[in-house]
């Protein structure tokens, strides 16, 4: 992969980075062999990762249950998707960890590289951007590409229909993921030749360059409009220009890849390696924590791990017991649990509702007893502070603070203040992402004794919790991992007066619709950082979000086999994960 003619100054600068990896907790990185096994030095953690590149082999890796058969170029950045499908740009595995780390989707333009693009550039004045493509690279050797060379009209098809500016299209395309909201800045696209493609943009800001760059696009080409709707949506049509051809797909359960004999990239670690180094990559998801312990341990699961521990501490004590050698990595970012509460209704359309429910929690015995961490709970608000630097944690006033403290008397007052001393009832809505146990008991021993009853309704999956959340008309609130602890922009533009999934989260709340509007068109980084500060902290004074937990721990396990993933990033994320796990090999 090249490298750009010219990039913008990052939106986390090193330091910034060091300091908020400090402040989510440090990464646990752990070969073990054995129960008894010592933490490593860096020595022995380097000579477990440092076996030269090999090639053939395959892996299996655990992936979650949104495995679904849908193949459309215009596919979100979900995980395995981009082993066939690429975008202009990707992450840059040369990138030194100890300067950044993946923890998460958010990948600064300082950290990115070309993929399908050779060089780019910025002309500030014009408000364009030139990107010329590589010419090496072909589309598999399937239908409906059959092995012919990307193009430039191929780049302008794919952001065209997306955007509805073109290539037939004159209405931004309905799909998965909402690229029209990310792009506004671009208003047209031209091909002078076969291997350039212009970007012009409505502004020449500095935003808009970064979120161009940072918006993994998946590119594909107009012979997708010429299958039908059955073709579509059948595994023989998946095709793209990546390292890996997708051969099987199980909806809800499996994906299997195989190598692509004729990829263009090599590994720009060993510049003469050409890529990727395994043969085939198997996915699969296991509903059971039992049988992920017995497949990783046996070795036929090689990886594991995503939005929060899929597995308790007595599973990680077997695991380790087991005898197995593998490496237990820590990151304190997965978001907290907590109750997105519909303040569009009574009674939490009263702010000394939703503090008196906050009153009524013992977060940091909840940190301590039941999620067993040491220290204090960490508790964001509206921006994850392991992701971004828009988080506000730090500077919250001692009265803030003070009310996010455990006080059930204060919680009591505030009901008989707001009319509600007797209690009243209200349903949250529960996917399997949410740790069910944990809203039971805070039902049970918090709420309780001031009288509310929480109703907790089962869905069967997120994305049925989440459509009940968008719905502004359903009078019930959500549980939620991510609602008040979110690291995208996008989610926070999302938060309109008209709609959008947490419209009546905040109930339309003129102070805040304002910051949002002014974060929305913020032209520098410098500003669009002090909108989203404020809105941070606006966020957490409202109480919009109840926390039941502080950030909590995700775990990933690896398996020593694998190699090549660069010590300390998590394996899942889906602006990385193809770049990173083409990039992998595994030592025997």
């Amino acid at each position: 992969m090249k490298k750009a003619t010219r990039r913008i100054a990052a939106l986390l600068s090193v330091s910034a980075l060091l300091s908020l990896t400090a402040c989510g907790g440090p990464i646990e990185q752990t070969p073990s062999t054995s129960p008894s096994a010592s933490t490593p030095t860096e020595s022995q953690t380097a000579e477990v990762l440092s076996t030269e590149p090999s090639y053939g082999g395959s892996v299996t890796l655990y992936y979650n249950s949104d495995i679904n058969a849908y193949y459309d170029p215009a596919i979100n950045d979900t995980a395995c998707y981009a082993l066939w499908l690429e975008s202009l740009f990707a992450y840059d595995v040369t990138t030194p960890t100890d300067e950044f780390q993946i923890q998460g989707d958010y990948i600064p333009s300082s950290c990115l590289t070309g993929q399908i693009a050779d060089t780019w550039s910025w002309d500030e004045e014009a408000a364009t951007i030139t990107v010329n493509l590589r010419q090496d690279v072909y589309f598999q050797d399937k239908e409906p590409y059959n092995g012919r060379q990307l193009v430039a009209s191929d780049v302008k098809w794919s952001y065209d229909r997306i955007l509805g500016i073109g290539s037939g299209y004159d209405e931004p395309l309905e799909c998965e993921a909402d690229w029209a909201s990310r792009l506004t800045m671009i208003e047209s696209i031209e091909c002078p030749d076969d291997f350039t493609v212009v970007f012009h943009l409505s502004t020449n800001t500095e935003v808009a360059y970064e979120t161009f760059q940072t918006t993994f696009l998946k590119i594909g080409g107009p012979e997708w409009d010429t299958l039908t709707a059955e073709q579509q949506s059948s595994l023989e049509y998946a095709s793209g220009t990546g390292p890996y051809i997708v051969t099987e797909l199980v909806a809800g359960s499996s994906v299997t890849l195989v190598k692509n004999e004729n990829y263009y990239d090599t590994d720009d670690r060993y510049p003469e390696n050409k890529l990727p180094y395994l043969d085939e990559i198997n996915f699969v998801y296991i509903a059971d924590s039992t049988n992920i312990v017995s497949q990783f341990t046996s070795g036929t699961l090689d990886w594991f791990g995503y939005r929060a521990n899929l597995i308790n501490d007595s599973e990680a004590a077997q695991i380790a017991a087991s005898g197995v050698s593998y490496i237990k990595q820590d990151y304190s970012v997965s978001q907290p649990e907590s109750i997105a509460l519909r303040c569009n209704t009574e009674p939490f359309n009263d702010i000394r509702v939703r503090q008196a429910l906050q009153y009524a929690i013992d977060l940091e015995t909840l940190n301590t007893s039941y999620f067993g961490n040491e220290g204090s709970a960490v508790i964001p608000a509206l921006w994850n502070p392991t992701l971004t630097d828009w988080c506000t944690i730090g500077t919250w006033s001692d009265e803030l603070l003070e009310q996010y403290t455990y006080n059930p008397e204060k919680a009591k007052q505030l009901l008989e203040d707001a009319g509600y001393g007797d209690g009243f009832e209200f349903t949250v809505v529960i996917s399997p992402d949410n740790d069910v146990d944990l809203f039971t008991y805070v039902n049970s021993t918090y709420f309780a004794p001031l009288g509310i009853t929480m109703n907790l309704e089962t869905v069967s999956n997120f994305f049925e919790a989440k459509t009940i959340g968008n719905d502004e008309h359903d009078t019930r609130s959500s549980a939620s991992t991510g609602v008040a602890a979110t690291s995208s922009l996008t989610a926070a533009q999302n938060q309109t007066l008209d709609g959008g999934w947490a419209s009546a989260l905040w109930n339309g709340d003129a102070e805040y619709a304002s910051l949002l509007d002014s974060l929305a068109n913020a032209t520098t980084l410098a500003d669009q950082n002090q909108y989203a500060q404020e809105a941070d902290l606006y966020y957490a004074e409202q109480h919009w979000a109840v926390h039941l937990s502080g950030l909590k721990t995700v775990s990933e396990f690896f398996s020593t086999r694998l190699q090549g993933y660069g010590e300390g990033n998590r394996l899942y994320s889906g602006k990385t994960f193809g770049t990173v796990v083409s990039h992998m090999w595994v030592s025997e």
